[in-house]
């Protein structure tokens, strides 16, 4: 396994060219929660602009109403 290249924070080793190992720093890692919630967050408000294009919408009030009262919460 030799050096290939560095890429920002990421060591990269190969094997005949090929990509065999990838190091990164701890503290690069530490960004990788704050990506997934970010890639969360946008797919979570993909799939929300989708269901209003679709109908697949209720009204906010009546939402709450139900849950009020299947929840048995008081007014």
């Amino acid at each position: 396994m030799k050096y290939r290249k560095k890429i920002d924070s990421a060591l990269i080793c190969t094997v005949n060219d090929e990509t065999q190992a990838a190091l990164q720093a701890p503290e690069a890692s530490q960004d990788l929660p704050g990506v997934a919630a970010l890639a969360d967050v946008t797919e979570g408000i993909r799939q929300g602009l989708e269901d209003v294009k679709n109908g697949r919408v209720f009204p906010a009030r009546e939402s709450l109403e139900t849950l009020r009262r299947k929840r048995a919460i008081p007014l």
